[in-house]
């Protein structure tokens, strides 16, 4: 996620991704946006949240047998900003 990734194969969690800097550019920096829903009580009440100029610092992937896959990222944004308007988003 910040330009190189190493990919091994882990006898215990299937694999094992390191990622780091990109060999050889070291001002490599690769900026992202993101964009999230934030559910509300009822539809018109959700919030959008929307991150500019963002770098992932890590993420962890839950596959459970049984259930729904999650995805837990810490983010650091330069600019944050909330929208009222996140299901005007396509």
């Amino acid at each position: 996620m910040t330009g190189q990734v190493v990919s091994a194969v882990n006898a215990t969690t299937g694999y094992t991704h390191t990622f780091s800097q990109k060999a050889g550019f070291p001002a490599y920096i690769p900026f992202m946006g993101f964009r999230r829903l934030i559910p509300g009580t009822d539809p018109l009440k959700q919030i959008g949240d929307i991150g500019i100029d963002c770098l992932i610092g890590s993420v962890t992937f839950n596959f459970p047998q049984v259930g729904p896959l999650s995805v837990d990222m810490d983010i650091q944004g330069r600019d944050w900003k909330l929208d009222r308007a996140p299901d005007l988003w396509a």
